[in-house]
This record gives structure tokens, C-alpha cells and sequence, in this order.
């Protein structure tokens, strides 16, 4: 259904049945009249009583939904009547004319139309069921509709206008009408033409024997529908009629041999046909039993005529057609569709039928002797690909393939396949999904007696096999196997680096075969094999720089190892691996490797003043600065050692006064007081840059400065009785 928005309205359309609403503003008749517009006849019923019973239906129909009923306006009903006759001519919302469905009657807003439909009830069945037609009959704003109903050549065409304006309802007129409707065409757009039979079937020029007569018709054509128009309103003459003579009705008749040019005018215009006659023949066509029959041909004597391709139908569905024959009750065709008969005489030709049995993929269907003689079978393949037909058994039989329209397009005596010795015909050929082919089996010769069986027949696909290395190289070609025979797989075996060969599989991630090389496949299907490999395996071993074994890995070719979590080493940082292991393709060892960790060592004077810094590898030894000098003293050297570094560290130097010592003066200001015990008391808390003259300093004399010498010196100073200086 297409959908389109005019402002506020909608037109929808469908193949079968139409529905538009129109919009207020219609565009003038004027506006198409042009050259090509030109007026036709065309004969046909108008049925006012089918019009009156879909009005009948509509209304009940409205009522139910509580609307009011619509009555029958006299102009929009003529209108439709119209628009009905214009329908056989182009089935469209446009007029054949070329204009808008809406110019036929200012009244109208809206249009359905519908074909084919035999009765009242059965078009307004097909618009109550599609949602834009129903929509169009219970329109809350419609108050009047005019329905038509025109039968032309036994089928009807049927039209509902829609309009807003309220009117008395019409009377129905008391008989049908026969009536030559006149129509507007636009031939610039539509198709008339010439023809020689209503349904234009043997397009010019047409061939016709002396003393045959032809009837030419005007025809309006829209695909392959055809609309003759009334013969009377066009005269008719030949260029030759020495050859072939026109009458006033159209009808031709053949007088001689040659070329004559039947030409029709009227309407405003003209249209020709050629007509070649011959001494010829007649070639007449029999359905026998059947029906829709080809027309009757006519061969030129002398020169082979090439049979109709039109294949005759049965109302059997058992019964196929196998082709043609001169005799009414001879069981075998002596003519294909579309072949060639070249007897100079005239002939009719019987259809021939043959009981026709349907046929499943991988059945056997047995036959005895008698019935072998002639068979047919119908095969509706559901799969596009290679089939093998083929018979078993003592009766020595041919087969032929045959398409839907009996062309043969298979042969075969004697089976070429090599697969079995039984076999007596083997047909293998390419068949489409969904079109059916027919399978001829009848007996070549011989006579098998005794226990012997007549016939087996089966149908089988040929399935592909083709291999797939996975991974690998140096696949086997692609093979083929019929249904479910076994075959032979190949001996060569693929290869991959790193990987032995195992098999094969329709898996793609199998990790064991289902097929050895060399082996049988049986199945009834085709498939992809593809090559089962199972990976080399190698071992992988993670070392510590001292070669401790960290880890061992067993590893597939191609794959990564997993490694240990990170090592450590006292005075190292873990950098990594010495090579790498994410494709494996032999044994390896990987190994630990480290970065030194370094240190600052840094030597300051007894100040805090910075005197040299050092980067020192982890263990190794600083080297010091030069020795350092302060005057009234005398470098002792450093306050800690410096050999074997594992840490940041500040090493500073250590001096001994120059100046006569005074016990006590541990500051070196040359008296003893209160500011040399806070100076010893720093230095012995490890305060930065803080020196003392340590002779100075050991007041108990026990040769070591410590704690006990703050005592002596507090209580020195204090004034306890038999405290002395040493």
C-alpha cells in the first residue's frame, strides 16, 4: 500500500483495489486538455441493481458504527458509472485522460475502486478488509456517495465516489444498461493499438493463409490487460487488398500471396497492421482431454514451421503433457513444444498425457516389468544444486530430463559414472530450487524373465566435499559424492609447522577426527572438512640470575608461556626478561634480569656545610672528599664508615681542638659554664654540625665522652662538694 499526504487527506493504494481522498481545490479539466486527448467507444453493462446493493451494505455497515446513511447522489452515481468504464482502460486514480479521478465531478471527495469482484458482496468484502477503503466508507464527514458497477468482457470494475454535500438519494433505475461508453485518452501516455484478436496474442506482422480471414480490433493497453473499443467508430482499409481485402468490421480476408497493411482510423487517429499471406497451411492444435490449447498456426510450404512453445494445461494435476502427436490415442509424441514440423500438409496435433508420479529426494520407487515400459516423474527440487538420477534392475532403460515447459535438457543410456555396474542409466544435472523437472524412463530393449525385477529409480544429490587445511597447507581438491555411496577420501594429508595431522573433522575447532585421511565418508550431505592438528609441545624454563629455576611451562607451538610472578634481589630492581616467550617453536630458557639499586652518600663538615655527594652502587664504597680543615682544630676523620653502602646515608667530619686543653670547655670558648653542657648534651643527641673539643669534653677521665661526663659536668657547676674536672 502506498500512502500519500495531501494536506489533511490521504490517498492509499493498493493492485486490486484503490482508495484516495481528494483534496477541496481540484485542478481544472482546462489544465489537461492537449493534444493526444482523444474520444473512444467501448461496449459494456452498466449494473445499477450491484451498485444499489453495495450502497445497501455500506449503510448498514455505518449504522452499526453510528453514523448516518449515506444516500445516492444521481450526478456522483452517472460519475462513477464513468470512472468505472475509465477503470477498464487504466486501473488507476488517474483518468486515462491524464487527470486527477476528481475532475469527473465536482461533488467528489473521495474514491475506491476495486476489479474482479463478482458481486456486491464480495467488493465490499475486499474494501471493508483493507483499513484505507474501510476508512473511506465510514468517513463522519461524507454525507452522499455515487457507486458504479460496469461489466465489460465478463469481468467487473467498481467505483464508490464520496461526497460532502447532502442531496434527496436517487432512484434507482428499473433495468441494467447495455451501453457504448464513451472515454477520454491521453494516447500520449497510453497504449492503443491494431490488433488482430482482442488479446493482441499474435502481435503484428501475423502470417495467414490464402482464403483465412483475420477480425482487427482497436485496443486500449495497460500491461497485459486489454480493452477492445467498439469497431464501428474506425474505418478500416488495406495498402494492398490484391493480397488481403478489409471490410468495414475490421474482418481481413487472404487473396493472394504478399504483404498488405491493414490500417484503422478513428478518434483522431490511426493505427496499422501487417499481414503477410501465404499458400501455407493449417496447423491446428487439440488439447485432447486437456485445455488451453495453442492457437492455430499456419506453414509456409516449403520452409519448416517452428511449433508453438504454449504448453496445453489438465484439469489432473497427475497428468503431465508430453508433447504432440498425429494420432488422438497413440500414447507417444511425435512433437515437441517449440519443434519443427515440416510436412506440407495441413495436420492437427493431439496433446499427449502421460500419468505423471512425484518424485522424493533418496526414494526407490520400484516398477515391474510391464510398468517400466514408460514412466514419468515429477521432481520439485527444495535446494538449487547437482542431482543424479539414476535406475537399478534387469530392464535396460533410457532416461531424458525434461523442464517445465517439456524442453530436454538431460540424456542418458548408460550410466558414465563408474560407481556401480547395476546402474543402467545415471542423469546427473543442475536443477534450481522450487521449479519442476520431469524425469522419461522407458525400456531401450530386452526382456527379463524369471525372477528377474523390472526397474528401481531413485533421485540423489551430488554432494561437494572440500577440504580446509586449518591453519595449514596443501588441502586436498575438492571432491564430489553421490547421495549416500561411500567415497574414497584422499590419501594427501596437509601440513603445518609446529603440528601433526590427525584428521579430519566438519568441526573447525575439533580437537579429535572424525575422518582419517584415506578414509570413507558416507554421509548423504555435502560438507566442509577441515584439518584436526595437534600442536607440538615444547618446555619453557624462567631462571633467576643466580640460575635458580623459577618455573617450568609446557607449551604448545605458536602459544605463549605464562611466566612466574616477578623475582626480587636485595639491592636490585626486576627489569624483565632476558628474551622473549610469546611464540614458542622450541624448548628455551628465559632469565632474570636486574638493574643495581644506587644510593646518595653525602660528607658535610662539622658546620653541616655540604662537602661532596656520591652515587654509590648497592655494596660498594663512597669515596670521600679531601680532608677537610677548621681552625683551632684538628681533622679526626669521619663519624661513621662508608665500605659497604645499602642506604642513603651522610657521613660528617670529625675535628679535636688545637688550643691547651680545659676540662669542661667543651665548646672551646675558653671558659667552662652553663653553654657547654647544652653543647655536649647536642652532641651526644647527634644534632647536625655539632662539634666539641672531646679532649675538653671526657671531664670523669674514663677516656669515652658520654653521659656520665654531662653529670660531673652539672654537678661541677652546681657546686657539689668533691665534684673536680679531670
Amino acid at each position: 500500500m502506498v500512502i500519500k499526504m495531501k494536506n489533511s487527506f490521504l490517498k492509499k493504494i493498493l493492485p486490486c483495489i484503490l482508495a484516495v481522498i481528494m483534496l477541496a481545490t481540484l485542478i481544472s479539466p482546462a489544465a489537461y486538455a492537449a493534444e493526444g486527448v482523444n474520444t473512444f467507444t467501448i461496449e459494456g453493462s452498466r449494473y445499477y441493481d450491484e451498485a444499489y446493493a453495495v450502497l445497501a451494505l455500506v449503510n448498514a455497515e455505518r449504522v452499526s458504527k453510528g453514523l448516518g446513511a449515506l444516500t445516492m447522489d444521481v450526478d456522483l452515481m452517472n460519475a462513477a458509472m464513468l470512472r468505472a468504464a475509465e477503470t477498464t482502460v487504466f486501473f488507476s486514480h488517474t483518468r486515462p485522460n491524464g487527470q486527477d479521478c476528481f475532475s469527473v465531478s465536482s461533488k467528489a471527495y473521495g474514491e475506491n475502486i476495486a476489479a474482479g469482484q463478482v458481486n456486491a458482496a464480495q467488493v465490499f468484502n475486499s474494501w471493508y478488509n483493507s483499513p484505507g477503503h474501510y476508512a473511506n466508507m465510514i468517513g463522519s464527514s461524507y454525507k452522499t456517495i455515487g457507486i458504479g458497477c460496469f461489466q465489460l468482457g465478463g469481468r467487473r470494475y467498481w467505483v464508490q465516489l464520496f461526497g460532502i454535500s447532502q442531496t434527496p438519494n436517487a432512484i434507482m433505475p428499473s433495468n441494467n444498461l447495455n451501453i457504448q461508453q464513451q472515454i477520454s485518452i491521453n494516447t500520449n501516455t497510453r497504449t492503443v493499438l491494431l490488433a488482430s484478436d482482442n488479446r493482441n496474442q499474435y502481435p503484428s506482422p501475423r502470417s495467414i493463409v490464402i482464403g483465412n480471414t483475420l477480425s482487427m480490433t482497436m485496443l486500449a493497453q495497460e500491461g497485459t490487460s486489454y480493452t477492445p473499443f467498439v469497431a464501428s467508430t474506425f474505418s478500416y482499409s488495406s495498402n494492398n487488398s490484391g493480397v488481403a481485402s478489409v471490410d468495414s468490421t475490421g474482418k481481413v480476408t487472404a487473396k493472394a500471396v504478399g504483404t498488405a497493411v491493414i490500417t484503422a482510423t478513428g478518434s483522431g487517429i490511426s493505427r496499422s497492421f501487417t499481414v503477410v499471406v501465404g499458400a501455407g497451411h493449417e496447423v491446428r492444435y487439440d488439447a485432447n482431454g486437456g485445455s488451453n490449447a495453442p492457437a492455430t498456426q499456419y506453414k509456409t510450404p516449403g520452409s519448416p514451421l517452428t511449433l508453438s512453445t504454449h504448453i496445453p494445461t489438465h484439469s489432473n494435476a497427475n497428468k503431465v503433457f508430453m508433447g504432440w502427436s498425429i494420432s488422438q490415442t497413440v500414447g507417444l509424441a511425435s512433437y515437441a513444444a517449440g519443434g519443427t514440423y515440416s510436412q506440407d500438409t495441413a495436420i492437427t496435433l493431439y496433446a499427449v498425457w502421460q500419468d505423471c508420479h512425484t518424485m522424493s529426494l533418496d526414494t526407490a520407487y520400484n516398477h515391474g516389468l510391464a510398468d517400466a515400459l514408460n514412466l514419468v516423474y515429477k521432481f520439485t527440487p527444495a535446494v538449487s544444486g547437482k542431482y543424479f538420477f539414476y535406475s537399478t534392475g534387469q530392464q535396460d532403460t533410457v532416461a531424458s530430463l525434461h523442464n517445465a515447459q517439456q524442453t530436454q535438457i538431460g540424456y542418458n543410456d548408460d550410466d558414465v559414472t563408474g560407481s556401480t555396474t547395476m546402474r543402467n542409466f545415471g542423469l546427473l544435472h543442475e536443477l534450481t530450487a522450487g521449479q519442476t523437472y520431469f524425469l522419461r524412463v522407458w525400456l531401450y530393449y530386452g526382456s527379463p524373465t524369471g525372477s528377474q525385477h523390472g526397474v528401481e529409480i531413485q533421485v540423489t544429490r551430488e554432494h561437494q566435499i572440500n577440504f580446509d587445511a586449518n591453519g595449514g597447507t596443501g588441502a586436498p581438491e575438492q571432491m564430489t559424492k553421490i547421495g549416500s555411496t561411500s567415497k574414497t577420501l584422499p590419501a594427501k594429508i596437509p601440513t603445518r609447522t609446529g603440528h601433526v595431522f590427525l584428521g579430519w573433522s566438519t568441526s573447525k575447532t575439533a580437537t579429535t577426527a572424525t575422518y582419517l585421511a584415506g578414509g570413507s565418508y558416507t554421509a548423504n550431505a555435502s560438507a566442509t572438512l577441515y584439518a584436526v592438528w595437534k600442536a607440538n609441545t615444547y618446555t619453557v624454563t624462567f631462571k633467576d640470575s643466580d640460575g635458580t629455576v623459577l618455573k617450568t611451562a609446557t607449551v604448545n607451538h605458536g602459544a605463549a608461556a605464562a611466566p612466574p610472578s616477578n623475582p626480587s634481589r636485595t639491592g636490585y630492581t626486576f627489569t624483565g626478561w632476558d628474551t622473549t616467550f610469546s611464540n614458542i617453536t622450541a624448548n628455551k630458557t628465559v632469565t632474570a634480569k636486574y638493574a643495581v639499586n644506587t644510593y646518595t652518600v653525602t660528607f658535610k663538615d662539622s658546620d653541616g656545610t655540604v662537602l661532596k655527594t656520591v652515587t654509590v652502587n648497592h655494596g660498594a664504597a663512597a669515596v670521600p672528599p679531601s680532608n677537610p680543615s677548621r681552625t683551632g682544630y684538628t681533622f679526626t676523620g669521619w663519624d661513621t664508615t662508608f665500605s659497604n653502602i645499602t642506604a642513603n646515608k651522610t657521613v660528617t667530619a670529625k675535628y679535636v681542638s688545637t688550643s691547651a686543653r680545659i676540662a669542661g670547655d667543651v665548646d672551646g670558648s675558653g671558659s667552662v659554664g652553663a653553654a657547654d653542657v647544652v653543647i655536649l648534651r647536642r652532641y651526644l643527641a647527634g644534632w647536625p654540625g655539632v662539634t666539641i673539643n672531646e679532649s675538653a669534653a671526657d671531664v670523669n677521665g674514663d677516656s669515652i665522652v658520654g653521659a656520665a661526663d654531662v653529670i660531673v659536668l652539672r654537678r661541677y657547676l652546681a657546686g657539689w662538694p668533691g665534684v673536680v674536672l679531670i
